[in-house]
């Protein structure tokens, strides 16, 4: 009799420590899961976003991670593998369509450019932004700046402006990857922005993006958001100021990372780092009426000229707006 109470205590206490053991092994793969899960979504914060915000912040996938949690699924998903590679795979082949029709974009622009006789630098920097923000290189004819929704292509930083949208980083790719298309040596380089001269001085990471051309030696730059001529600097190389005074920028060559995206596919890192370098440090003086002036001749050029541009509009729509990649098939 006492062995067999023994016996039950025994059996009781084998189930009692068995099911402490599947508790505990619950618990250790909850645990193990939460941390897979927040090693897995890393956040890292948006670097110019808007021209002038530095706050916002994003959610982006660990390229690593993303490989291996298509891997794992796939082990234990079978029938749903083919469903996942067929959704990566249609999103290479629109990025890669994104591409082409860029391309397709920009040399279309550059022939515009070049066929509206443009005299200088200015004229081609003003009737540039002229025709930008008149919507004539975007869908609808409509561009709204805006960071809504914005594909960002690395390589083609630009093509957000074809869809109608974009900030200072779109606007300024597409101009540098135009301009160059046009036998320009432009750059485009992080910027701190303000009108401010002590808030430039004082910064320490970029808020926008902007635009240079050296032209034999003679460092001209162009901010497509803010439609000013960069001309003048102080303080050192990396300072400049707008030709009419208005607005202080400091350049950050260093923020130009391409897993940072703000860097277009014309540029190396050490293109921007020997740009600058060679930035010559005495100070620059200009006649801004001179510029003024140019902008006057540019705008009665295009005005001219509105045969030629209608003629591109149409052109322009068969070839590249009809064709349209949209952020939710590459997203």
């Amino acid at each position: 009799m006492a062995k067999e109470n023994l016996s039950k205590k025994n059996q009781e206490m084998g189930k009692k420590l068995k099911k402490s053991g599947i508790v505990a092994l619950c618990v250790a793969i909850i645990s193990v899961g939460m941390i897979m899960i927040n090693n897995y979504n890393t956040t890292y914060p948006v670097n110019y976003n808007d021209g002038y915000s530095y706050s916002e912040k994003t959610t982006k996938t660990s390229e690593n991670n993303q490989d291996n949690a298509f891997d794992n699924y796939n082990e234990t998903n079978n029938e749903e593998t083919e469903f996942v590679n067929n959704d990566r795979t249609n999103k290479d082949e629109n990025n890669q369509e994104l591409m082409s029709l860029y391309d397709t974009a920009t040399n279309d622009i550059s022939i515009l450019m070049d066929d509206l006789d443009l005299d200088n630098e200015y004229e081609y920097f003003y009737t540039f932004y002229e025709l930008l923000n008149n919507g004539t290189f975007s869908k609808d004819n409509t561009y709204t700046y805006t960071d809504d929704k914005l594909i960002d292509n690395v390589d083609a930083l630009g093509y957000d402006v074809l869809t109608g949208k974009g900030v200072c980083r779109n606007t300024d790719a597409l101009f540098t990857d135009v301009a160059s298309k046009n036998g320009y040596e432009a750059i485009s380089i992080p910027c701190y922005a303000d009108t401010s001269k002590d808030a430039v001085i004082n910064s320490n990471k970029p808020n926008h993006q902007i635009c240079f051309f050296d032209i034999n030696g003679d460092i001209k730059g162009f901010d497509t958001t803010n439609h000013k001529v960069i001309e003048k600097y102080y303080e050192g190389k990396n300072y400049f100021i707008s030709s009419d005074g208005q607005i202080y920028y400091r350049l950050y060559p260093e923020a130009s990372l391409r897993e940072n995206k703000y860097l277009t596919r014309h540029n190396t890192q050490d293109e921007i780092y020997e740009f600058t370098y060679n930035i010559s440090d005495d100070n620059k003086t200009n006649n801004n009426s001179y510029i003024e002036n140019k902008y006057i001749n540019a705008l009665e050029n295009l005005e001219s000229k509105q045969v030629l541009v209608n003629d591109f509009k149409v052109k322009y729509q068969d070839e590249v707006l009809d064709n349209l990649v949209t952020y939710e098939m590459v997203k």
